[in-house]
């Protein structure tokens, strides 16, 4: 599925008129499509998060002012080396002596890191809070973030994907309806896209949790009920609406060529 056909797909997902057609579509293009919305924002997530964390950092900055001298030891041991990540590759390792292979590697009492070329620093540092303070961030931004945005990611993506399926075992379960448990499941995903993507995008400025399930509920209800209404009596045609624009064109030039009359060719 490329990006064309994924925005295409997703602002059709807003429209609860289109469910009808939704919910006759695969499982696993919903889960294809979902899965990449989801990258997608995920990504604009880390983007606005960059500003945000601009500023906590100037007012750690501020903070550290009010302490003229600090001391931080801190000492790893490993009996062997332990593979944290594997891309990037996060290696602890407190027999190492150097980065080796890996992106990042934190021995003893140094950690490695390679960006544009190997790079080390001490753990251990004694003297002026205003000298470190480059040090700090970047042993901060190394060791913290890359572990927040995981946890934040896994987080996410395990709290929306439970909360289709709850309410696609909801509605499946006490709504009478001729849907199957996919056509549900299909339905919730695609309900899914616009509260997700809203809410991963502006979390890092204001967080809209109650806004979002409100709209995926009220999606899922819409679509829902008109996925159910095709069900029953056939009301809409069961081709995209897209398709039969397509369709429909393809009919008329045909007609307009088969209208024409036809020139006999006349041999002296």
């Amino acid at each position: 599925m490329n990006l064309k056909e994924a925005f295409r797909q997703f602002f059709k997902s807003v429209n609860p008129a289109r469910y009808h057609h939704i919910s006759e579509k695969q499982l696993n293009h919903s889960f294809k499509l979902f899965f990449l919305m989801f990258f997608l924002a995920f990504v604009l997530t880390f983007i606005f998060s960059f500003p945000v964390l601009a500023g906590k950092a100037t007012e750690l900055s501020n903070s550290l002012q009010g302490i003229p001298d600090a001391t931080f030891n801190i000492s790893v041991k490993t009996n062997d080396p332990v593979i944290v990540l594997h891309s990037p590759e996060i290696i602890i390792d407190s027999n190492a002596s150097g980065l080796g292979s890996a992106d990042i590697l934190f021995a003893e009492n140094t950690y490695y890191y390679n960006v544009l070329g190997e790079h080390n620093e001490s753990y251990n540092y004694s003297g002026s809070v205003s000298e470190i303070q480059p040090k700090l961030f970047r042993t901060v931004f190394l060791l913290f973030i890359p572990g927040v945005l995981l946890l934040f990611g896994l987080s996410m993506i395990i709290l929306f994907v439970l909360s289709v399926v709850l309410a696609a075992l909801i509605a499946y379960a006490f709504v009478n309806s001729r849907l199957s448990f996919r056509d549900v499941m299909v339905v919730g995903l695609h309900a899914m896209l616009l509260p997700m993507v809203l809410f991963m995008i502006v979390i890092p400025f204001f967080n809209l949790g109650l806004l979002c399930s409100g709209i995926f509920v009220l999606l899922f209800i819409l679509g829902i009920i008109q996925a159910n209404a095709k069900k029953k009596g056939g009301k809409y045609s069961s081709m995209d609406p897209d398709e039969q624009a397509t369709r429909k064109s393809k009919r008329k030039s045909s007609k307009k060529r088969s209208s024409k009359p036809r020139q006999m060719e006349i041999w002296d």
